[in-house]
Order: C-alpha cells, then structure tokens, then sequence
C-alpha cells in the first residue's frame, strides 16, 4: 500500500466516496502506467487537506497478473 495526496495546493485532490478500485496512474514521458488501486481514505469528507488516499501497490502483484493473463491466454486458467 501507499498513500497520496498534495499539501501545497489550493484546491485539495484526493479519493472520495465510491472511488474505490479506480486507477491510480502517473505519466512518464508520454506513456500512462498503473502504478495503484484506489483503497481507501482517512475522513468522511473528500477532499481534507493534510488526508491522504490510500492505494494498493500494483506492482506488488506483477507476477500475479502476469501469470493470470497468461495462463487465460494459453486457455490454462
């Protein structure tokens, strides 16, 4: 797991109700990569500043996906 969020911005970004299981995506150099799932978040509120969304860590189960796409592919599942 990780957490994200900004501090220094004027308007506060962060997960909110019903957002769990969305993407949490960075882009670098002009390619979009999934690097979280949206889990949860401390405050009944949206948008608290100095509350950070919490994220599972995809590249945590990348053998797992790996494998799993793999084996449907090779009609193994």
């Amino acid at each position: 797991m990780f957490c994200a969020g900004y501090d220094d911005q004027p308007v506060v970004m962060d997960t909110c109700e019903g957002d769990s299981g969305g993407p949490f995506v960075v882009e670098l150099r002009g390619t979009w990569y999934l690097v979280g799932i949206v889990s949860w978040s401390h405050q009944s509120k949206c948008g608290v500043p100095g509350r950070y969304g919490f994220y599972t860590k995809v590249n945590n189960y990348n053998e797992w996906i790996l494998d799993t796409v793999n084996s449907r592919r090779s009609g193994t599942s």
